[in-house]
């Protein structure tokens, strides 16, 4: 019996540490790049795509960032949709005329300038809706344990509840 009871001892404090370890947190975390950020989860990139939304929307804290984000993308894509025609259709027409058109080069020169705050605000509220997401999983997934002894019909029985 003196055996038993520091064998049964350790495999419970076993158990306690096996059951520790599978609560997973599947955070999402932020890397920079050369190219700019990079947003991994599991160590797959989920980068700007439908992914990220999808996994960014199911907190619902983060609903004020994503309504930012998405008009700040729509603003910026606007602008720089605009910039860009203007700037091929120039480089396009360049070879059928002697001399660019400069009113039309530095309209889209206003538009690509015009587009880069809103990108640079689009990023920084992902940033802080990938941070809301991973506070948010480390809120709900801290279990504390709550340890009850009790009488059973087989004897004393620890009860460990998450």
């Amino acid at each position: 019996m003196k055996k038993v009871l520091p064998i049964l001892l350790f495999f419970l404090i076993v158990a306690i540490r096996i059951a520790y370890a599978q609560t997973a947190i599947d955070t999402i975390k932020i890397k920079k790049s050369t190219f700019g950020t990079i947003y991994l989860k599991d160590g797959k990139s989920i980068n700007n795509g439908r992914k990220l939304h999808r996994l960014l929307s199911s907190n619902p804290k983060n609903y004020p960032e994503i309504t930012i984000i998405r008009t700040n993308w729509v603003f910026a894509a606007i602008f720089g949709g605009a910039s860009g025609y203007i700037f091929g259709n120039q480089i396009a027409t360049r070879y059928s005329r002697s001399s660019p058109d400069w009113v039309a080069l530095s309209a889209a020169t206003a538009l690509a300038g015009l587009s880069i705050p809103f990108e640079i605000g689009r990023a920084k509220h992902v940033k802080k809706a990938v941070l809301i997401y991973n506070e948010g999983l480390m809120q709900t997934s801290i279990n504390k344990p709550i340890y009850n002894f009790n009488i059973s019909d087989n004897g004393l029985v620890l009860k460990i509840t998450f």
